[in-house]
């Protein structure tokens, strides 16, 4: 069919590989791939090839590249031994002696192999520098992964669990997770643009939780435990139960509707900040009742919720307003108000103790408003002592 090559000089050679392939010469007499894919689709092709003849090449030792992954899980779709195959290495259901760098490729392989996973369980892989856009989870187990320098965007998880990972320098956007159990370590990752819908608990965890543009909706739990400060920048929870741990989370331009409130100690902060039937509650842990509950809340608007601590609960700031709200315990303001007018048109329509604290000092026992009153610090203790007294 072909003359024998040896009938020609390099150079005649050469020249036919420059014109009729995707191969191209180079300044140096190199021959080069015209487009890096091409490369990678043959590299992909001789893995496949080895993998299936049960030979261990680079997928077994080297953390393959993502683009060539790519087109080796492509070869899933058309070749239903080798997807199996891939299908079992993700969380093999019993002991396998497969190394965690050939899990690691074969497990990202099949991520990209289809936009669609249903009934797949990922467990005990690492995944990193790899982006995952438009996909979509039904039924799905994620337990026990190690992400690093992960992207996922537009993607959709419904009624899977994403449990006992952590997540390294990763950035989640757009993300959806619908009935699904939530349950990961977050360091230096960002949260932006995501939602969590009808989810029974979310758990969040790390050195610094930071969501921006988050809808958080009849969640079960939402628990946010943060070794340093956490971030919630315009974001949104409704009807949910909010638990917030250790160093607490800043709040900053959201909505909290209808949710409860549940404080460890000094662990709320909130600025420009619309809460409305809200129940804020203090962490039952046993050990921390008799400090102090601190929220500082500026330039927020808090209605129709209720505020419920064993002990004082301070609030600090000013240029908050808050309507229809009941104090179920004393509260401590620590702040510049410096005019009884001020604190009654910061206070509309609440009942409860309000202890005026380097606020407003004269030799009056007490202001009353309704059902909210008002109490100097210095005369606090007497106030509440003749309180029960009565």
């Amino acid at each position: 069919m072909f003359n024998d090559i040896t009938n020609y000089s390099i150079e005649e050679i050469a020249a036919d590989l420059q014109i009729c392939t995707f191969i191209r010469r180079t300044e140096d007499d190199m021959f080069r791939f015209i487009h890096k894919s091409f490369m990678e689709f043959f590299v992909a092709k001789k893995l496949k090839k080895e993998f299936l003849g049960k030979m261990k090449n680079e997928l077994h030792f080297k953390l393959i590249p993502k683009d060539i992954l790519y087109f080796l899980g492509c070869y899933c779709t058309a070749d239903p031994i080798l997807d199996k195959r891939f299908a079992g290495l993700t969380s093999p259901k019993r002991k396998v002696s497969s190394s965690l760098v050939l899990r690691r490729n074969t497990s990202i392989a099949y991520l990209l192999s289809r936009p669609f996973h249903a009934g797949v369980n990922f467990q005990n892989v690492l995944l990193d520098m790899i982006d995952l856009e438009n996909l979509s989870f039904r039924d799905c187990v994620l337990d026990s992964l190690e992400l690093r320098n992960v992207t996922f965007s537009s993607t959709n998880f419904d009624k899977c669990e994403l449990t006992n990972s952590s997540l390294f320098n990763c950035f989640l956007r757009k993300v959806v997770f619908e009935s699904s159990a939530v349950n990961i370590i977050v360091e230096d990752s960002i949260i932006n643009l995501c939602e969590f819908k009808k989810c029974g608990d979310v758990q969040l965890r790390g050195g610094k939780v930071q969501l921006e543009d988050v809808n958080i909706t009849q969640c079960a739990g939402l628990n946010i435990e943060s070794s340093s400060k956490g971030l919630m920048i315009g974001s949104s929870v409704d009807q949910c139960t909010m638990i917030i741990h250790k160093k607490g989370i800043g709040v900053d331009s959201s909505t909290i509707n209808g949710t409860r409130i549940i404080l460890e100690s000094d662990s709320l902060h909130l600025s420009i900040t619309k809460i409305s039937g809200c129940s804020f509650e203090q962490f039952d842990d046993g050990i921390l009742r008799n400090r102090r509950r601190a929220l500082t809340i500026d330039k927020s608007t808090i209605v129709d919720s209720s505020f419920s601590f064993e002990h004082n609960i301070l609030i600090s700031e000013s240029a908050s307003t808050f309507q229809g709200c009941t104090f179920f315990c004393p509260v401590i303001l620590s702040t510049q108000y410096t005019t009884k007018e001020q604190i009654f048109t910061g206070f509309i329509n609440c009942r409860g103790l309000i202890v005026l604290e380097n606020c407003i000092s004269d030799r009056t026992k007490y202001y009353r408003v309704g059902d909210l009153i008002l109490v100097t610090e210095a005369r606090k203790n007497g106030f509440i002592a003749s309180m029960i007294d009565s």
